[in-house]
């Protein structure tokens, strides 16, 4: 006699455990921080070489050099310091740069006031001009040299002092600048004061 089959039983499926929910972590208070300064960041290398009070300035600056200036936040410097800009270098630029652009301004009316003129009155005058442009073409390539060396050697994302060791470099150039710009008016003194004894001999004659 065959076995007898024994019926499949469906057998209950397993319950799904459920998780107990993971307390809630408890909230980071927030940290106190130091209020930053107004001013740019002080270089570490800043510090070397200036006193305390000097690196006080460097962190109450504004980046408004006339707030600075009135509040005494630029303090003077020193000759071995490449981590500030030269405030100094900047005055000596902007006078060269004044005088450049007032002696082209200067040769411009001249040729207009010149071209005027007839005959050898204008030949006399052209040839004035050429001796005055002896000097004076140097004397605005120098004046653009100045401003060209500030704007090169001298970061302005850095804090500023009167001087820094770049600052004689600029010196340097306004000061040949300045000579030629003296000798240029020496001449044109001495011409002017030439020109008026011929006409004044011409009227005596």
């Amino acid at each position: 006699m065959p076995p007898t089959p024994v019926p499949p039983v469906d057998l209950p499926e397993p319950r799904a455990t459920i998780e107990p929910p993971e307390p809630d972590e408890p909230p980071v208070p927030p940290t106190e921080t130091a209020d930053e300064p107004l001013g740019p960041e002080v270089p570490a290398l800043v510090k070397e070489g200036f006193s305390q009070v000097d690196v006080e300035k460097f962190e109450a600056q504004t980046g408004n050099i006339l707030a600075d200036l009135a509040n005494g936040n630029i303090p003077l410097g020193n000759r071995v310091s490449s981590a500030v800009w030269s405030l100094l270098s900047l005055i000596l630029a902007a006078i060269a740069a004044i005088i450049s652009i007032l002696l082209v301004i200067g040769e411009a009316r001249r040729r207009r006031k010149d071209g005027e003129l007839d005959g050898y009155e204008r030949e006399e005058a052209e040839r004035r001009q050429k001796r005055g442009r002896v000097l004076k073409a140097p004397a605005c390539i120098v004046g653009v040299l100045t401003l060209v060396v500030w704007l090169v050697l001298d970061d302005l994302s850095l804090p500023v002092a009167w001087i820094n060791k770049y600052t004689v470099v600029a010196a340097i150039v306004f000061a040949v600048h300045l000579a030629l710009f003296a000798l240029y008016k020496a001449r044109k003194g001495k011409r002017a004061e030439d020109v008026g004894k011929d006409e004044a001999d011409s009227g005596v004659a």
